[in-house]
């Protein structure tokens, strides 16, 4: 009888009920038996390499459905912003292959909500779930009396009974139309099919609720969701943060409209606009962390001020979903706030605005812990290989400090990298270069001295901590290496 543990790490959760607007600022609370569902056949499809030819696999089928056809009890976390975790158990007896599965579709699940529900999820042992009060469904239990309400949340259907459901309904739409195919598109084959149906075929064959689900009510603590405490006015000093990380959406809830990868650079300069911007309208001068000049108007050296690093960390599917920005010499209280102030920017060569959201922000031991995602960023490896391409910062030599090798070397002595021979073996990787080609290495005002592109993989005697970005626009994303 599986429990999971799910915990919103960004101390975020944002999903909306069916039937509602996001911005009528209802919440679903808990996340629906059917949300749970769906989440897990999408984790399965992205993460799964046995899914990835579009045929769910049997071990699969039978785990969905045996949770499908379980209504779930939830262990709600105290409301407000906690560390505590929400719990999810199903009375549903899995064997070893379904609870493997389960344990691995529960690790991949990355947000559930919206984008920027980030989870960090895991299935519980047997002894590991605490005996308290949990959330159960109205028709599994008796009146519960004050200090308890009801809650409507969506759920699958019975499997069998939607198959008797849709047989009925088929008959009778065939013998109301001549074509036969046209009568049967409106009903799912099965109840798997009915978890996938995306909204615009349930608008095209005019359903206001998905077929194979229902509403069910759930007995829910009164507290479990409550207005926020009065937020204390008083200033406290703020300690200042290497990383900020932005999360990037656009109205639309399909990722092909988010920028493409190779729009890096332009991105992060977009971004890099708004926040000057904000300088400039506040006067706010100690935030010079931002726009990389000191209080004179003199470019800082030493590469401690603000990168802005564009990332895909959702999916691995050339578009940006990210912007870290990092700050080696940390950034303070005011550039913290500015950066906080963004709520949109624009997409290079796109339409309409992208709004931004502030996942979170710290030093780097909070960021490795809590946002796996980024330690092959920020992590210590010794082999590193570009994600975004190489550009030198000068022109290239045959010979000499300025060939490609010479000026890797230099970028890495410039931010105090092991650099020399013997401690960093430098190869530049022709057909990952190639693969690269599509980069946009130009800014508005300033282009490379010569406009090409190198992927590059550097493998150190020891490990080194990144980020690691060099050359050309490597504060604004070019440059950037992964570790491997």
């Amino acid at each position: 009888m599986p429990t999971i543990s799910v915990r919103f790490f960004a101390r975020h959760y944002d999903a909306t009920p069916w039937g509602h607007q996001s911005l009528e600022g209802v919440i679903e609370w808990p996340p629906s038996p059917w949300r749970l569902m769906r989440a897990l056949i999408s984790t399965g499809c992205a993460r799964v390499p046995e899914w990835a030819v579009g045929t769910i696999p049997p071990t699969a089928l039978g785990l969905i459905l045996k949770l499908a056809g379980t209504l779930p009890l939830y262990r709600l976390p105290d409301a407000g912003l906690n560390d505590n975790a929400l719990l999810i158990h199903w009375n549903v007896a899995l064997d070893d292959a379904e609870l493997e599965l389960l344990n691995e579709l529960v690790s991949n699940l990355g947000c559930l909500g919206r984008a920027e529900s980030w989870t960090e999820c895991k299935l519980l042992k047997q002894d590991e779930i605490p005996d308290e009060k949990w959330a159960q469904p109205c028709e599994q239990s008796s009146y519960r009396g004050p200090g308890w309400e009801q809650v409507p949340l969506m759920a699958p259907v019975n499997a069998d009974e939607y198959l008797a459901w849709r047989t009925e309904k088929v008959e009778a739409a065939k013998k109301q139309k001549s074509d036969e195919a046209q009568a049967i598109a409106p009903f799912p084959d099965d109840l798997m099919v009915c978890l996938q149906v995306e909204t615009g075929w349930l608008q095209k064959h005019g359903w206001s609720q998905p077929p194979g689900s229902r509403k069910v009510l759930y007995w829910m603590p009164s507290e479990a969701i409550t207005v926020a405490k009065p937020i204390d006015q008083q200033r406290h000093d703020v300690e200042p943060v290497e990383f900020m990380l932005l999360a990037l959406a656009s109205g639309s809830r399909a990722r092909s409209v988010l920028p493409l990868v190779t729009k890096t650079l332009p991105q992060a300069d977009l971004l890099h606009q708004a926040l000057v911007s904000w300088v400039n309208e506040f006067a706010s001068y100690k935030a010079f962390e931002l726009i990389g000049c000191d209080d004179a108007g003199q470019p800082l050296q030493g590469h401690k001020h603000a990168h802005l690093l564009p990332l895909s960390l959702l999916k691995e599917d050339g578009h940006l979903d990210h912007i870290l920005v990092w700050a080696p010499g940390k950034l303070g209280a005011e550039a913290q706030r500015i950066v906080r102030s963004i709520r949109n920017t624009y997409m290079k060569g796109g339409v309409g605005e992208l709004s931004i959201r502030l996942v979170g922000g710290g030093d780097r031991t909070i960021a490795d812990r809590d946002i796996t995602e980024l330690r092959p960023i920020i992590g210590q490896y010794e082999v590193w290989e570009s994600v975004t391409p190489f550009v030198c910062p000068r022109y290239v030599k045959k010979r000499g400090k300025n060939t490609v090798e010479g000026q890797i070397r230099a970028e890495l002595e410039s931010r105090n990298l092991p650099c020399n021979e013997k401690e960093v073996k430098i190869e530049v990787l022709l057909q990952e270069s190639r693969n690269l080609r599509h980069f946009v290495r130009r800014r508005k005002n300033s282009a490379p001295p010569q406009d090409m592109g190198y992927a590059v993989r550097l493998t150190f005697g020891e490990k080194v901590t990144g980020p690691i970005t060099l050359g050309f626009g490597s504060h604004f994303g070019l440059g950037l290496f992964r570790g491997c």
